[in-house]
């Protein structure tokens, strides 16, 4: 996570998003991330819904983004977008949260806001420690970009590598009993599956 601190770093902006090389945004994204954050009182992080890019085709619906979509719904009330308890019980159940959606409010973020420790859970983890802290998290319902899905990707690679399983455990250990963080974890890699493009 040294290239997305030292990426994030450069800018000298007060917004800064964090693009991944393949993923598309679609040209409201920039206009409706600053919006939002022009209009809160202490912004910490913007985003969006997203769509998968596979096979250059848009998927706009799929279990795991219904998923996602499901995990999130509590942020559509503006006024749960501030409360660290409903940021909390949102996460507590999984990322939905797709890290290139994210703008970040620099100035009101710490710094460095990802940790190197996790290969696959870095964005989850940095949203875990930023839901602690006063402010906003902006969640935009609509899809404004997307997330391209292909085997090389390192979220597949991990995926393969049973990695990822490890990484969710201890993320939900962040807000469970390990007892309950052992099964969470377990369903919750059934959803990875849906990564897998072939």
């Amino acid at each position: 996570m040294q290239d997305w601190n030292f990426g994030y770093n450069q800018a000298k902006t007060p917004y800064v998003t964090i693009a991944h090389q393949d993923d598309l945004y679609f040209p409201d994204y920039a206009i409706r991330a600053v919006k939002s954050l022009e209009e809160s009182k202490h912004p910490l992080i913007y985003f969006s819904d997203y769509c998968e890019i596979r096979n250059d085709e848009k998927v706009r619906d799929n279990g795991l983004l219904k998923i996602k979509r499901m995990l999130l719904f509590p942020l559509k009330i503006k006024r749960y977008q501030k409360s660290r308890f409903v940021r909390r019980r949102v996460l507590a159940l999984g990322n939905g949260i797709c890290c290139p959606s994210v703008t970040f409010a620099k100035n009101n973020l710490p710094n460095p806001v990802f940790r190197v420790h996790f290969r696959s859970n870095e964005d989850w983890e940095a949203w875990e420690r930023l839901s602690k802290m006063k402010g906003e998290f902006l969640y935009d319902s609509t899809i404004q970009m997307g997330h391209r899905i292909h085997e090389e990707s390192e979220t597949s690679i991990i995926i393969g590598d049973n990695a990822r399983s490890k990484e969710d455990y201890e993320m939900f250990c962040k807000f469970w009993p390990k007892s309950i963080a052992k099964v969470l974890s377990k369903v919750y890699a059934k959803s990875e599956k849906s990564n897998e493009t072939k």
